[in-house]
Parts: C-alpha cells; sequence; structure tokens
C-alpha cells in the first residue's frame, strides 16, 4: 500500500514549524513501512493515524457516557465496517 503523499493534500490552512529529536532507527523503520518518501511526510502519516484512532477511541467510549441501555453500546459504537 502506498503512502499518501501529504503534498496532494489541500494546502495546510495553519503550518507550525517545529524541530523535534526523533529516534533514528523508529524513523527508518517508519519510512520503511510506510513506504513515506520524506521524514516529514512520515510524521505526517503518524499524527493522521494517531489522530485517526483516539477519535476512533473516543467514539466508542462515548455511547458508553450517554446511558444506552446495557448491550447496545457495542453496537452502536462499532460495526463491521470497523473491521
Amino acid at each position: 500500500m502506498a503512502a499518501r503523499n501529504v503534498y496532494d493534500t489541500p494546502p495546510f490552512t495553519h503550518a507550525v514549524r517545529t524541530n523535534i529529536v526523533l529516534d533514528d532507527d523508529l524513523l527508518e523503520e517508519a519510512l520503511a513501512v510506510t513506504g513515506a518518501r520524506t521524514k516529514k511526510e512520515v510524521v505526517h502519516l503518524a499524527l493522521r493515524e494517531l489522530v485517526r484512532s483516539r477519535r476512533k477511541i473516543h467514539e466508542w467510549r462515548l455511547p458508553l457516557r450517554t446511558g444506552w441501555p446495557a448491550g447496545q453500546q457495542d453496537r452502536a459504537a462499532f460495526s463491521s465496517s470497523d473491521l
């Protein structure tokens, strides 16, 4: 599966330039498994995946907080498309 090119996405509405220290071995592995061509691209992919997975966790927990009847939380928050 080819990595999505971050340069093909619409222009950023707000971009922040920052310097970070990254684990070289982990970065090289991430580049290899994602097919990303640049370090910047792999960081963007990682951030998107983190946000996507946390949103999914939040969406799954939301029905638990709304007081839905027992047994319906799983059905409402988890569908076959999540598999």
